[in-house]
């Protein structure tokens, strides 16, 4: 993904969730720095976390999300066809 990011020439930050709910609080502090997109890499949970606080949070701007599934379920990606591959994901 960072490989990928950087041939883009795309300015990005990378959060590490560390436990369970993490992600909710990675989302909210994101939020607060006005990013131009935030990208939930992860599965079911991750995602579910991230697009769950996202709203919770919603502010007047709408920052855009997007996933790319790093689970092993990944059913969500799998319901809104979100390629696997980093090359067709970034198309």
């Amino acid at each position: 993904m960072e490989q990928a990011l950087k041939q883009k020439k795309w300015e990005y930050t990378f959060r590490w969730s560390e436990y369970p709910g993490h992600s909710r609080e990675l989302v909210s502090a994101a939020i607060q720095d006005s990013p131009e997109l935030i990208i939930a890499l992860g599965g079911d949970g991750t995602v579910h976390e991230v697009i769950d606080e996202y709203y919770k949070k919603s502010t007047e701007r709408a920052i855009p999300i997007s996933t790319f599934p790093l689970g092993t379920g990944n059913d969500w990606a799998r319901y809104w066809k979100i390629p696997h591959r980093m090359a067709d994901w970034l198309q």
